[in-house]
């Protein structure tokens, strides 16, 4: 992410009820089922983001830039993550806290990258960036049509791909 604008609040990525990842007041946060944490300070800086979700545990971890900056327990991580459809730059049904700034990509894998695999995705030379062959890659919304509504989901359950309201394209 590359944000614009750190002091008001701003999705970058929400699923309903159950999911926000959003800045406001110079912090990323995460909200899980109505839970919000603070995940660290945000800058107007571009940094990778990862988080891992492990259910199991209600545990969530950040990683900025490829290295883990903190580790947090929720109370439930359960939810209904097949409900909503996800929203990148906004949240709720009228949208609402829109994002001002840049997004690279965005990727969904089906279990937990290790620290090695997170900072090879957050590295942008050589072999880094996102492996499209990796077997837990779900959804690959690589922002890269240049113009148009539609993001091309490149990930193997390519269950659809996603719609652009006002949004601009951008070579970072």
């Amino acid at each position: 992410i590359h944000p614009y604008d750190i002091v008001s609040r701003q999705s970058i990525l929400s699923k309903g009820s159950d999911f926000e990842l959003w800045i406001q007041s110079g912090n990323l946060n995460l909200t899980i089922n109505g839970e919000n944490q603070v995940l660290g300070t945000v800058s107007t800086e571009y940094s990778h983001i990862s988080l891992t979700i492990d259910a199991s545990g209600n545990d969530v971890q950040y990683y900025k830039n490829g290295t883990l900056v903190t580790t947090l327990s929720y109370s439930d991580i359960g939810g209904d993550w097949t409900g909503d459809k996800w929203q990148l730059a906004a949240k709720g049904d009228t949208p609402e806290y829109f994002y001002t700034g840049l997004i690279d990509d965005v990727v969904f894998y089906n279990d937990i990258l290790n620290t090695q695999e997170i900072q090879l995705n957050a590295s942008p030379f050589g072999t880094g960036g996102t492996n499209i062959g990796h077997p837990d890659l779900v959804h690959y919304f690589e922002l890269n049509e240049g113009k148009g509504t539609v993001i091309e989901d490149l990930g193997r359950e390519n269950l659809g791909d996603g719609q652009v309201f006002n949004a601009t394209f951008s070579v970072i």
